[in-house]
């Protein structure tokens, strides 16, 4: 028996009815994520995107066992970061430049 054209749904567009797109605004590893991809790449593409990574999330749990810890917003923002520096020095490496951090001026606005 197969499935009616109302029950072939795609992972992806079963996330984007507007509570799933809510549940990604919280403070959550997942919810920056999809906020980061939102912004580049527009809503759809976001939604995709971060149902595939959840997707990943659970398939990886599900075969080896164990708990989901989410890191939390300030984790990825940390390592998002990490990943921005390290790019750039890179780039700059390859085009014969060497970056040197400047210390953080504490200002208060």
């Amino acid at each position: 028996m197969g499935f009616g054209k109302s029950e072939e749904r795609s992972l992806p567009q079963s996330y984007r009815n507007q509570q799933s797109v809510e549940n990604f605004e919280i403070n959550s590893a997942s919810g920056t994520f999809y906020r980061r991809l939102r912004s580049r790449l527009g809503t759809p593409k976001a939604i995709t995107a971060t149902a595939h990574k959840l997707a990943r999330i659970f398939y990886r749990l599900w075969t080896n066992g164990g708990k989901y810890q989410d890191p939390g917003m300030d984790y990825y923002e940390q390592r998002y970061q990490e990943r921005v520096i390290n790019n750039l020095q890179k780039k700059a490496l390859a085009l014969g430049f060497e970056l040197t951090p400047q210390p953080q001026a504490n200002t208060v606005s």
